[in-house]
């Protein structure tokens, strides 16, 4: 890539309400209003052996390599989160459980709207989200009492890859129910 193009890439900036996490060694951008779970989420992530990269702020930037995350310097390293207060991730979980970086590869939602299970009821419904005119992966993901949105979360990476892959094993469903129901 020209030197010129690398500058402007580079230059290309934009700060996100949310968190973002590395899951299984994929970036994952949670957003959602504030208050819905989104840093709790990251906090039963952090348990799990996951990595914390922002919490709160994420830094999206444009390279030429793809489109990184990070904290702005003032928040890198912390988790805020409703009755715990602010504090050093790594301090809790150990200098393991944070990464100063990585590549932005999924977004997903946390949402109270039933909109949200809109779609099909087989499987994900992975639409798509702009950040810096690149599109993202992006799921949205209902949020109920009770619910471990952790391992929900984990488990949407799981299916992202497989489907990022050609594997969609729901997608598959849905043709095999159609011709059964078809042959009736």
């Amino acid at each position: 890539m020209r030197e010129s193009n690398k500058k402007k890439l580079s230059n290309k900036l934009a700060t996100v309400h949310g968190v973002l996490v590395e899951v299984r060694g994929t970036g994952v951008l949670i957003v959602g209003e504030a208050g819905i779970g989104k840093s709790e989420c990251a906090l039963e992530l952090l348990s799990r052996g996951h990595k914390l990269v922002a919490d709160d702020a994420v830094v999206i930037q444009l390279t030429p390599s793809g489109t990184k995350g990070a904290a702005p310097k003032l928040t890198q390293g912390f988790l805020y989160v409703r009755g715990l207060g602010a504090f050093r991730v790594a301090d809790v979980f150990g200098e393991g459980s944070l990464a100063p970086s990585c590549d932005v590869q999924l977004v997903v939602e946390l949402s109270r709207s039933s909109d949200a299970e809109i779609g099909s009821h087989l499987g994900p419904n992975f639409n798509t989200e702009t950040i810096l005119e690149t599109k993202f992966a992006k799921l949205t993901i209902p949020v109920r009492s009770g619910r471990n949105l952790a391992v929900v979360l984990e488990t949407a990476v799981k299916i992202y890859e497989l489907w990022r892959t050609g594997n969609d094993a729901s997608g598959e469903l849905a043709t095999d129910l159609s011709l059964l129901l078809a042959q009736k």
